[in-house]
């Protein structure tokens, strides 16, 4: 009676055992090429030579700014106070011109001589303002009248005037930070004010001081810009392009020497280039950032294998 209870017992202990040894010597591989794979840890060792074959780059974890942005367009507009249209003080006939069109004048520099027709005495018509002779529509021997002498303009400072629509108004407020995008151009200045749209159009005007002192550029020039609508300063965040997903599940490679481990990580705010990490991650760490879906597919690829 005793060892009919005893056979049983010691039967099921060596079938366990069986079991745990047979799974054990199954979660350890080898591939033909170059890689080791940690199924159950999710792990791939590359060597050096490999890795830099297939662009494996790293970086290291570290704290950061995450900036979410608006994109929004507009153009370039000159300030009321950097144009100026010149007329004569009193009617007469022009003498003598003395600037034209494209001069770059100062400020009580004489542009022209007119002769009153009242006293038949001379006078100087001068410049109210620093700035480039726009248009010019006199000549000497016509007669002033009413008319506009010349038309002044000072682009060294413009002002950038950006849409924001309806459904946008809520993001947007003045004193946000602006990245201004020309070409390959990126001016970062600030909203200074915000102002309805000209004759009832469906949106607001955000202004932004724009500096043109390099004369790249001329009021009416189309522009695209980068509202920064929300800031926040992160412990630890990485390159959006490090991000992989196993399983459902978000995970970061971490990279030790040739050893590369799928670490699952939990995901925080996120801009266009990083995303936050809450938890899964340290500063400090070096993890994969270009070409992070081939470690992926290296360590599914052994994953399947294993399977069969």
């Amino acid at each position: 009676m005793k060892s009919n209870i005893i056979k049983p017992v010691t039967l099921t202990v060596f079938l366990i055992f069986n079991m745990c040894f047979q799974s054990a010597f199954a979660s350890e591989g080898h591939d033909d090429h170059g890689h080791h794979g940690h199924d159950e840890e999710k792990a791939t060792t590359i060597n050096s030579e490999v890795s830099k074959k297939q662009n494996l780059q790293t970086a290291l974890a570290s704290a950061g700014t995450i900036e979410q942005k608006l994109k929004v367009y507009g153009r370039l507009q000159a300030a009321p106070e950097h144009m100026a249209d010149v007329y004569a003080r009193f009617p007469g006939v022009v003498k003598k011109m003395t600037a034209n069109i494209g001069d770059v004048v100062k400020k009580g520099q004489t542009l022209a001589v007119i002769e009153s027709d009242n006293s038949l005495q001379t006078y100087n018509i001068t410049a109210p303002i620093d700035g480039m002779v726009q248009h010019r529509y006199l000549n000497p021997g016509e007669v002033t009248a009413d008319r506009i002498l010349f038309k002044l303009l000072d682009s060294q400072s413009l002002w950038a005037e950006l849409k924001v629509f309806h459904q946008q108004r809520k993001q947007v407020r003045a004193q946000q930070k602006v990245s201004l995008l020309d070409n390959n151009e990126k001016i970062v200045s600030t909203i200074h004010h915000m102002i309805p749209g000209p004759e009832n159009e469906p949106y607001l005007l955000a202004r932004v001081p724009f500096d043109n002192s390099n004369k790249q550029h001329t009021p009416g020039d189309l522009i695209s810009a980068d509202i920064t609508v929300f800031e926040s300063t992160v412990d630890v965040r990485v390159e959006n392009k490090a991000i992989q997903y196993m399983e459902g599940q978000a995970i970061i490679f971490i990279q030790k020497g040739d050893e590369y481990t799928a670490q699952s990580v939990t995901l925080g705010v996120s801009d266009d280039d990083y995303t936050a990490i809450t938890s899964g991650l340290m500063a400090g760490q070096s993890y994969v950032t270009d070409n992070s879906y081939l470690i992926k597919a290296d360590i599914e690829k052994s994953a399947a294998a294993h399977v069969h």
